[in-house]
């Protein structure tokens, strides 16, 4: 399988298959799975998927947010969740400045 981008990127089965839990869980819990839940569905170490998130990160399929829990995207959801991240914080900061009154 490929995944479309700047350049087509081959995956291996197995990666295709994280790459499919991503795309599954983010569209039915809006955030992306642990990988422990990943290891779960796959019935396999999480230790395992994580060698495969990072592969995926290296071949640019997934988006590394770093410092945040859940924190890698499928690269073509990276700029939808940054506008849903902006939005959140525009909220908070108005938030803030009602309760501060």
């Amino acid at each position: 399988m490929f995944v479309d981008g700047p350049d087509k990127i081959a995956l291996t089965p197995p990666q295709e298959e994280i790459m499919a839990i991503y795309r599954r869980w983010r569209k039915e819990r809006g955030i992306s799975p642990s990988f422990r839940e990943m290891a779960a569905i796959r019935k396999c170490n999480p230790a395992t998927v994580y060698q495969h998130v990072q592969a995926l990160v290296r071949k640019g399929a997934l988006a590394d947010l770093g410092g945040t829990r859940r924190q890698y995207v499928p690269w073509e959801e990276l700029e939808e969740y940054e506008r849903q991240q902006r939005a959140y914080y525009r909220e908070a900061k108005k938030t803030q400045a009602t309760l501060r009154g």
